[in-house]
């Protein structure tokens, strides 16, 4: 019987689709494509990213996704050791003496083991400690010249990326690769979680002038470094002055202004001459892994089930991200608003911006990446 990773393989490769080709079209990490594929399922964080996508994986193919999730269930539970008392014969009784016996043996190799001195322990693995110091890649200085756009490479600590932009240069150092990526430049730092997605005003023209995204990431494992993905962004035209309702705070114009930053026509959910607090509700028809950020600050991931429901009330911003766009059902203010296609990852900026045609504000939907 095939596997699940060689129907993948084989049916992509029916389809004469390249594994980076897929990864693009997918939003999926060239890593966890090819763990899906070689069924290696330990390279997932947790079994919610491999089910959903496995499930993305599946819907972009053209296969049976419930019918793949399934198989993959069954071999978990095939995997799982067989009870004790199935493997166990009732025992028989035993003399009181020899349990005595059995017991302080036991006891006795127990005492023993906990005698054994600690750096003894330590001294073991020491060497398993100099080869994995010794594995990890020497710092490498990646560059994004003012010739390119984009950069997707994986970073190590100690790595360095070069920006040059306007004429001047930025370098972004890879402090740590622990809990989340953390970079800093000049003095200032950064920290990213898997999924998160960076946008820097450089020269402080209130114009986002370079996005980071974190492709691939695993906690507690910095010799995996990361996937990073960098985009040089165009230039966006910045608001003449600050909205009442948000303070100074100046706001992004749309992408009518936009030169590179947004490539997809923005969805207008609502229009108004002030900006004001918004509500997002989600209902799920399909099982799909969903992430969203409010305001910049509230983050929640999680895998849903069908027939569940979110309600996300935001002052600013709403970053949403979804597995499977035709999963879920989205409402801003009780207006309806399309994700994308059913198979495809989506993801959805929603904050008020200004129309430099009309003057007037907007709330619109943007993609992230």
């Amino acid at each position: 019987m095939e596997s699940i990773g060689q129907i993948l393989r084989q049916t992509r490769e029916s389809r004469g689709w390249t594994i980076d080709q897929v990864a693009r079209e997918t939003n999926i990490s060239r890593q966890y494509l090819e763990g899906l594929e070689e069924d290696h399922y330990e390279v997932f964080p947790a079994e919610p990213y491999i089910l959903g996508f496995l499930r993305t994986y599946c819907d972009h193919l053209g296969l049976t996704a419930e019918e793949m999730i399934n198989r993959y269930r069954t071999l978990r539970i095939q995997e799982q050791p067989a009870p004790l008392e199935a493997l166990i014969k009732k025992p028989t009784e035993v003399p009181t003496k020899l349990i005595v016996t059995i017991v302080s043996v036991v006891v006795g190799v127990v005492v023993l083991a906990l005698l054994i001195p600690a750096v003894i322990r330590l001294g073991s693995q020491l060497p398993e400690l100099m080869a994995k110091k010794a594995s990890m890649p020497a710092p490498k200085t990646w560059e994004l010249t003012a010739d390119k756009k984009f950069l997707d490479e994986r970073f190590y600590t100690g790595d360095t990326l070069v920006l040059d932009y306007s004429g001047k240069t930025y370098r972004f150092l890879v402090k740590d690769l622990g809990a989340q990526l953390e970079l800093t430049e000049n003095g200032k730092d950064y920290k990213l979680r898997l999924g998160d997605t960076l946008f820097l005003d450089l020269d402080n023209n209130a114009v986002q002038d370079v996005r980071f995204f974190l492709k691939d990431f695993t906690p507690g494992q910095p010799s995996k470094g990361a996937e990073l993905d960098v985009e040089r962004l165009g230039a966006v035209t910045p608001l003449a002055s600050g909205n009442s309702d948000l303070g100074t705070e100046k706001l992004p114009t749309s992408a009518a202004g936009s030169s590179g930053m947004i490539i997809e026509k923005p969805i207008v959910l609502q229009q108004g001459d002030t900006a004001k607090p918004f509500s997002v509700d989600v209902l799920f028809q399909e099982p799909a892994l969903f992430r969203y950020i409010v305001d910049g600050t509230m983050r929640q991931e999680n895998y849903y089930s069908k027939g569940q429901t979110i309600h996300i009330d935001a002052t600013k911003t709403a970053e949403l991200f979804v597995s499977n766009a035709g999963a879920v059902t989205v409402q801003v203010n009780s207006t309806p608003m399309d994700l994308g296609k059913p198979g495809q990852v989506a993801t959805k900026l929603i904050q008020w911006v200004k129309d430099p045609a009309s003057g007037s504000l907007q709330l619109v939907a943007n993609p992230l990446y």
